[in-house]
């Protein structure tokens, strides 16, 4: 059996070194008599002459190199063969030659001469030499087949989870549609992930997709090949027999159990997940169309809310172009002023009075209508235009309000969302000053993650800058983040809005009920007013007025209004408040509301 050998064109320093520091002459040449490798001996037999790359009939003639091929033609029959050889200086050398193997599997001869000139018994100790040497050679082989094997394992895992990577995943559904077998791709998306990473640290990230790692493994079914192909994202790669309901049985599992909290170093970490999933029946058996349409129903269930499992169905195909059309439309819409501000009403239940307006975001797009920001809002965020989207928005408002006040006294106050990217934005400040609203007119919502202790240094000069101008500064989205109560007193919001899924649940959960009331309890202990979005129905309205909440915003005292409506709403006499609240006027606080203006 042929020996394998390392690539000696490029052979490590120590098999070289090694090599040339022999006595013996040794060479290695492919069947066809072309030379490889040659060392200091064999070179120096040859003064003067290239080796390496030339053929023995080049060398030795026609007559010589035909007989040398007959020899090694013997010697890949039998194994090895010793033979007798004249140098150009005359001495007599035996040739010890052996099949070797180069790492492609080619065929190669290798030769160790002796000189056997003067001592004969020199042939023993050199065979015993070139053993050793091939054990070395071989042992080398050996290792760097070893190594080869964990680069390969290395290079198709997840250095984290240990689960299989992209690469590794696409290869097997590569393998997998090219067989007879149905299969399906379920896509797992971490909800909350981020803001884990952003408010727990990176430590507790890991631990997190450890957790999650395990968890995938442990609710997949036998033969289900589970991969890390992202950040945030999971696939399993399934056996499918033609039913949907075995596949949602296992996203389902996978979805409950990751909705339950993750506890790390003595804190209760929430995560989530988004599933999508694609079967053959709906997406095709193309691999890169199955991975497509699990995305697609990935992208619908987190624009559903987060946490739902979506199943793939060819409609949302047509959806994703439309949106994809929207997304080029998008780069345009901003300087073609096509993003203008409908209006929301918020309620101070203590009087039934309208005391503000939430400006809300809408696109007025000249083929599809007025859209929400459900169509547009992750557009701006994928391209880096959230900024442009905020000051846009808040520039409308700001005309629109203007107007009223130069009109009218009473004018409620205008909120407007501003994010991360656009409290940061350099001229936010002198974009606000140039509206010309009265001091206390305007006040800008942050979402929640602006507390972050990790971030408030970077934020508060912007926040101070706002407060000095008389802008209000308002918390949305209050329990969806992590913020500390000390980021909060720190900050010290003038309302915390209380996000939509605590209020959704209050009828029927009595645990909703006790996080609104310790939520309420904390703005009121730190002189915050709070305000509830979200709200729907007079039901609602009565528990949030009974646990003491100040502010109702929400559905219940209709929909957002245009420019053109403001002034209707603004106008309505505060009976019409007072019926849609019903009886939740009669409600009791538990504790007086804190009296702030409005």
């Amino acid at each position: 059996m042929p020996v394998g050998i390392p690539d000696l064109h490029s052979p490590e320093p120590g098999i070289r070194q090694l090599l040339d520091q022999t006595a013996c002459p040794i060479f290695i040449k492919r069947i066809n008599q072309t030379f490889t490798y040659a060392n200091a001996a064999f070179r120096a037999l040859y003064p003067g002459c290239k080796i390496v790359g030339r053929n023995g009939q080049a060398l030795f003639g026609a007559q010589r190199a035909a007989a040398y091929l007959r020899e090694d033609r013997t010697c890949l029959a039998e194994g090895q063969l010793l033979t007798e050889w004249r140098a150009p200086d005359r001495r007599k050398f035996l040739v010890h030659k052996v099949p070797l193997q180069n790492p492609s599997g080619s065929a190669l001869i290798g030769a160790t001469m002796f000189d056997i000139t003067n001592f004969r018994d020199q042939a023993a100790d050199a065979l015993e030499e070139m053993k050793l040497l091939k054990a070395e050679s071989d042992a080398k082989a050996l290792l760097l087949a070893e190594a080869a094997d964990k680069i390969e394992y290395v290079s198709l895992h997840d250095a984290h989870t240990g689960l299989a990577n992209r690469r590794y995943f696409e290869r097997r559904l590569k393998e997998a549609s090219a067989g007879s077998d149905s299969i399906a791709v379920i896509t797992i998306d971490l909800d909350l992930f981020k803001q884990i990473n952003d408010t727990a640290g990176h430590f507790a990230g890991d631990h997190v997709l450890q957790h999650v790692a395990c968890t995938i493994s442990r609710a997949s079914r036998l033969g289900d090949f589970v991969a890390r192909v992202g950040g945030d994202e999971f696939t399993i790669l399934c056996d499918h027999d033609g039913r949907a309901g075995p596949i949602l049985d296992v996203a389902a599992q996978i979805q409950a159990e990751l909705d339950q909290p993750v506890t790390f170093r003595g804190h209760s970490l929430r995560v989530g997940a988004s599933i999508g999933i694609a079967v053959p029946e709906d997406a095709g058996r193309d691999p890169d169309a199955l991975l497509v349409a699990a995305d697609l129903a990935l992208y619908r269930a987190k624009a559903q809310g987060r946490g739902q499992v979506v199943l793939f169905e060819p409609r949302m195909q047509i959806e994703a172009r439309r949106h994809e059309r929207r997304a080029a439309a998008f780069e345009n819409a901003l300087s073609k002023g096509e993003m203008r501000a409908h209006y929301q009403a918020q309620i101070r239940v203590s009087t039934a009075r309208l005391v503000g307006v939430e400006a809300l975001a809408r696109w007025y797009h000249p083929s599809d209508g007025v859209l929400t920001p459900g169509s547009f809002l992750d557009i701006a965020e994928k391209t880096g235009r959230l900024a442009e989207l905020d000051a846009a928005i808040l520039k409308d408002a700001g005309r629109v309000f203007a107007k009223l006040h130069q009109a009218r006294t009473d004018v409620p106050k205008l909120s407007a969302n501003i994010s991360a990217e656009g409290l940061t934005r350099e001229g936010l400040l002198d974009d606000i000053d140039a509206l010309g609203l009265p001091r206390g007119a305007l006040s800008i919502e942050l979402i929640e993650t602006i507390l972050f202790d990790g971030a408030e240094a970077e934020w508060r000069q912007p926040i101070d800058a706002l407060k000095a101008r008389g802008v209000g500064v308002e918390i949305d989205d209050f329990g969806t983040g992590r913020a500390s109560i000390v980021s909060l007193s720190s900050v010290a919001p003038d309302v915390m809005k209380l996000d939509r899924q605590f209020v959704t649940d209050l009828p029927d959960s009595a645990e909703a009920r006790q996080i609104v009331a310790a939520m309420i309890d904390i703005g009121r202990t730190l002189g915050i007013e709070v305000l509830a979005e979200g709200v729907e129905t007079a039901a609602q309205a009565r528990i949030l007025t009974e646990l003491g909440c100040d502010l109702l915003q929400g559905w219940l005292f209709g929909q957002p209004v245009s420019e053109e409506e403001l002034v209707d709403l603004i106008e309505k006499p505060s009976g019409h408040w007072r019926d849609l609240l019903g009886d939740a006027l009669q409600a009791v606080p538990r504790t007086a509301s804190i009296p702030l203006a409005g």
